[in-house]
């Protein structure tokens, strides 16, 4: 389960933030902002989505960690 979480879920929310900084980048060079209210909302969700991610990975293993042992793994 925290294999999908990592590789699918915490993974959507870096591909949408880098999807919508492409946007943004896009808009600046074209001189065009029509799709940058929507962009930068997408900043906010995926971008807050991946920090909080980060922040609970970090929190689940602080110092990284091997395999799980015991009679519990």
């Amino acid at each position: 389960m925290l294999t999908w979480h990592h590789d699918t879920h915490h993974q959507g929310y870096v591909n949408g933030w880098n999807a919508a900084e492409e946007t943004l980048a896009e808009n600046r060079d074209a001189g065009e902002f029509g799709s940058s209210a929507g962009a930068l909302r997408n900043v906010t969700h995926n971008g807050s989505g991946h920090i909080l991610h980060d922040l609970f990975w970090q929190n689940m293993s602080p110092e990284g960690g091997d395999e799980p042992s015991g009679a519990l793994a």
